[in-house]
């Protein structure tokens, strides 16, 4: 669970995916005018949700991708990364110059009630540039700054304490921010733990959700999540669960033989079928119990039977796999991450997810939302949770490939605009140039076939 709490001002990326040109997403009010804002009430001038509306196969995804794969790069580059032979990169791959181009990646965020800005860009051979900025008092400071091809790398700032034992271990290929965090330097440390711990790049395709279950059910085991949130937040969807429980099976002694067979082929120098850290079986499993989910719906008769999470219908468990992160975020003041936010949800459910984090008597530690969607009823005047024109991002494919990042506030827009309309009516663009046309060759080329 995120313990650590961020405020995300920006987001940038340049040369990741179909970004071939910098996008930036901001979450900043065009109401702060200063630098920093009265009183350091940052939640105040920053929106807690932005939504990214768009096509498909619009960018829409890889704006969201980009943030993952930097915080991924802060995470790993001083561990897992290492022993590949290129640094991982996702450039964009339409012409004959980005494939070898540096891709770039910039967080501004505040931590602790200090603004920070922090960025890096990679080639294959590994990383070009890297620089930490903070503003204790509103001014610009300086912590590190990182050029390769320099002939001295490294310049610190005054501010920054004994970066000469990160600086002399860090390698070419990874990240000065990652080494820190392995090294537990005092300084650097944490500003690594807002990115990789406050920022939940929720997935939700079904084996990410049957990860987020297995999650809900670990915290329920191990009392770190009740029963009555669960509950609670079933109750929010109106699905008619009144109770859940975990069950108890016994793993079959062959089921685990297999699997110990199956992770020392994996690992054939381990020498041993012993079960280790990056097993296939999950730490309860290794116990020799598995913990089921069970549902109680609500019916007649004394004798109801409980229901398997594989009885539940998608729209349940896609509620409960996404409901519970936000609950996480807004108690620790995070930001939640969430692509094609109304797959399998019902539109009045999105609008709900994004009430909480509107509603400022509930969110109260600044959490953010930044989620992806295909759904107009969230742009309409009908929706329970209206977003302002500066909350509302599109992203639209050029004819060579390339995406671009803009906000509805950069057209004229009234509050009592039906927003919904005019996106699809294509005001906006960002919307999908379709030819029916095409279908009907198909049809008829399928006739003369004698099909």
């Amino acid at each position: 669970m995120h313990t650590v709490g961020m405020i995300l001002l920006r987001f940038s990326a340049e040369n990741h995916g179909c970004l071939r040109d910098r996008v930036e997403l901001d979450m900043v009010s065009s109401d702060l005018k200063v630098q920093r804002p009265s009183g350091g009430d940052w939640a105040s001038v920053v929106h807690p949700v932005a939504g990214i509306f768009g096509a498909n196969a619009s960018g829409k995804s890889t704006v969201l991708d980009a943030i993952g794969y930097a915080q991924a790069a802060v995470r790993l580059s001083a561990s897992a990364w290492l022993e590949r032979k290129r640094f991982p990169r996702v450039p964009f791959r339409l012409d004959d110059t980005h494939p070898s181009a540096a891709s770039t990646y910039v967080f501004d965020f505040v931590l602790d009630g200090v603004r920070h800005e922090y960025g890096f860009s990679v080639s294959p051979e590994g990383v070009e540039t890297e620089w930490l900025i903070d503003y204790p008092t509103g001014r610009r400071r300086l912590l590190f700054d990182r050029a390769t091809k320099r002939e001295e790398p490294f310049e610190f700032g005054r501010a920054l304490k004994r970066p000469g034992t990160v600086a002399a271990a860090v390698s070419p290929r990874e990240l000065l921010l990652s080494r820190a965090a392995v090294l537990k330097h005092h300084q650097l440390a944490p500003v690594a733990a807002a990115i990789t711990d406050g920022i939940d790049v929720a997935l939700f395709g079904e084996p990410h959700q049957q990860h987020r279950i297995q999650g809900i059910i670990d915290t329920l085991v191990e009392g770190r999540t009740s029963f009555d949130d669960i509950v609670t937040l079933l109750s929010v969807a109106d699905i008619g669960i009144e109770r859940v429980a975990i069950r108890e099976e016994e793993v079959p002694p062959a089921y685990r033989r297999l699997i110990a067979a199956l992770n020392a082929a994996a690992d054939p120098g381990s020498g041993d079928a012993e079960l280790g850290d990056g097993d296939l079986l999950t730490s309860s499993e290794r116990e020799e119990v598995l913990h089921r989910l069970e549902f109680f719906h609500q019916g007649q008769g004394e004798s109801r039977q409980g229901f398997s999470l594989s009885d539940e219908s998608t729209g349940t468990i896609s509620w409960l796999s996404l409901a519970l992160p936000a609950i996480e975020a807004l108690r620790h003041g995070t930001v939640l991450v969430v692509d094609e936010i109304d797959a399998s949800l019902h539109p009045q459910l999105s609008s709900v997810l994004l009430g909480m984090f509107l509603d400022r008597e509930l969110n109260v530690r600044g959490a953010q939302l930044i989620f992806t969607s295909h759904d107009t009823y969230l742009l309409s005047p009908q929706a329970p949770s209206p977003l302002e024109a500066e909350q509302v991002w599109f992203t639209q494919k050029a004819a060579d490939g390339s995406v671009e990042l803009f906000s509805l506030a950069e057209f004229s827009a009234r509050r009592t605009d039906n927003v919904a309309r005019r996106y699809l009516a294509g005001r906006f663009g960002a919307v999908p140039r379709t030819a029916p046309s095409l279908l009907r060759g198909l049809l008829t080329d399928a006739r003369g076939a004698g099909v």
